[in-house]
């Protein structure tokens, strides 16, 4: 890639993560992102865009990387809440703050949730190694859920919401 290459990063897999059709964090704006990409010359040598992530990083997200930054308990419990959740449900609450009424009705989404949230997480892993490895000097992960609000076990520091976030 050489210097000064900012590689895109996304996945078709975080397309599996389908929240509430009012909800502000939704399926259009993965979309929206790679568009706006392309127009600012993602997809040449100067501007890689890279559309699958590497499966070694999803193994290590899930197995590694995240049990270190959630306790086993509530990767356990997020894991088990979205695989039963019915096939064509979306806009499930994920999280227990995620009930009308307490401040957390944004942390929703549907089966494909908890491997668009690793996904996520594996694209970011995917960015920092190129960055380290000299591939590129930044990356750009157009991928969703966000996971910036996500705390050990559910909220960072006592928020009332968990800000979309699953991870």
């Amino acid at each position: 890639f050489g210097r000064g290459v900012t590689a895109i990063i996304t996945d078709i897999r975080c397309n599996g993560h389908i929240t509430a059709e009012d909800s502000f964090e939704r399926s259009v704006r993965l979309p929206a992102a790679i568009k706006g990409s392309k127009l600012a010359g993602a997809g040449t040598l100067r501007v890689p865009l890279i559309s699958k992530v590497s499966e070694s990083y999803f193994v290590v997200a899930e197995k590694q990387i995240l049990p270190k930054a959630h306790n086993t308990s509530y990767l356990r419990k997020m894991k088990n809440k979205i695989a039963a959740i019915p096939a064509n449900t979306t806009g499930f609450p994920l999280t227990d703050d995620s009930d009308e009424g307490s401040g957390g009705e944004d942390t929703r989404g549907s089966r494909g949730s908890y491997v668009a949230a690793v996904t996520a997480v594996a694209a970011s892993l995917q960015g920092v190694d190129m960055i380290v490895g000299s591939q590129c000097v930044n990356a750009f992960c157009a991928v969703r859920p966000p996971g910036h609000h996500a705390g050990k076990e559910l909220r960072a520091m006592n928020a009332i919401s968990n800000g979309f976030c699953i991870f």
